[in-house]
């Protein structure tokens, strides 16, 4: 941003006034420095005062020295956010993006000479639930980075669950799928015959049923299966089918 010489500046000190009196403003003049397209750096004595007014000072009270003040150009502050991001469970995570705010004299991400990196600590395989979009390692020549973090969101997709299966060791459908039952890690599955005896018990769901039962094969038939999620979903419930 440029400074603009005139009066009403009331960025200054002053010293000697007496009786608790006041200057309402000054006059400024910004010398070497002052443009928006000023390099980095220091410029000394690139500011001059004149003019003091207002206030309940009588200028002709004084004998007023205005004494000159420094220019200093700094790096413009930044701001990279991470852009919130939503996606299913055991989908991949999808392409991170950053929107900026803070680029000067109509600049624009063609500035940086190094592009942010964005990361996330979740993976394919990780639960339903939020996790941090982190943003780091951005360098422009003329801009100090303020990094936001984002959120990425894992949503739950429906669980799907096959109601028949065919364990023959042809290496087709020989164990019971449920799809999706991955993002509830702590659920229990249980089968029943149809005489009520529990013919499986899971907790969690990381080795599929292969219709067997102490190690033999079960009879084909149906059977009755209980899926409790988590404690917070009403246990699913159903019937399935050993097909040979």
């Amino acid at each position: 941003m440029a400074l603009t010489t005139g009066p009403g500046s009331t960025i200054f000190t002053s010293i000697g006034l007496k009786n608790n009196e006041t200057i309402g403003s000054v006059t400024a003049a910004y010398g070497n420095g002052s443009a928006a397209a000023a390099t980095l750096g220091t410029y000394p004595g690139s500011v001059t005062l004149s003019a003091a007014t207002g206030g309940t000072f009588t200028a002709s009270n004084y004998t007023i020295t205005y004494i000159t003040g420094d220019i200093e150009v700094t790096k413009a502050p930044l701001t990279i956010t991470a852009e919130n991001k939503i996606r299913y469970f055991g989908d991949a995570n999808p392409p991170f993006t950053v929107k900026y705010s803070g680029f000067v004299n109509n600049e624009d991400a063609s500035e940086l000479t190094t592009l942010p990196v964005v990361t996330t600590t979740a993976v394919k395989s990780s639960l339903v639930g939020q996790y941090p979009i982190t943003v780091s390692g951005a360098a422009a020549a003329n801009y100090n980075m303020i990094y936001m973090p984002g959120i990425l969101t894992i949503e739950e997709q429906k669980v799907i669950i096959a109601n028949a299966f065919t364990p023959n060791g042809d290496g087709i459908n020989d164990t019971w799928d449920i799809q999706n039952i991955g993002q509830y890690p702590n659920c229990i599955v249980e089968i029943f015959s149809r005489y009520g005896d529990k013919v499986f018990y899971s907790s969690g769901y990381n080795t599929a049923w292969n219709g067997k039962h102490n190690g033999a094969n079960l009879p084909v038939g149906t059977y009755y299966y209980i899926i409790k999620l988590n404690s917070s979903i009403k246990p699913v419930t159903g019937s399935l089918s050993i097909i040979r």
